[in-house]
């Protein structure tokens, strides 16, 4: 029985950790899309339209 266990809690925290990868990178591809939005380009991790930064990316 505890071998049961064992198995599906690590089932269980690899599916949050597929989860929360997905959404790290889903956010990140909406910051960039709100940084063209906005007439900015990303430079390491940030947004930056005519120098001055406008907000960082996430990931």
């Amino acid at each position: 029985m505890s071998k049961r266990l064992a198995i599906a809690v690590l089932v269980a925290l690899a599916l949050n950790l597929i989860a929360t990868g997905y959404g790290t990178v889903a956010a990140a591809k909406e910051d960039r899309a709100s940084c063209s939005r906005d007439g900015g380009s990303v430079q390491h991790h940030e947004c930056i339209r005519s120098g001055h930064v406008l907000f960082s990316i996430r990931l």
